[in-house]
């Protein structure tokens, strides 16, 4: 019995620490997403005031 306790008890800790692991990828992502925003709105800001059209 005590050998199905310490199974049960490994599979607990995998299975938490993968949930913590997929919260800190999901975290991450996000953080990636943002700077691509920003990067993305930085680019088009300078294209615009470096020889970009006037007419913007």
């Amino acid at each position: 019995m005590s050998k199905k306790n310490e199974v049960i008890t490994a599979i607990d800790t995998v299975v938490t620490k993968g949930d913590d692991f997929l919260t800190k990828a999901k975290d991450f992502i996000s953080c990636v997403e943002i700077l691509l925003a920003a990067a993305t709105g930085l680019k088009a800001v300078l294209e615009k005031y470096d020889g970009g059209d006037k007419d913007e």
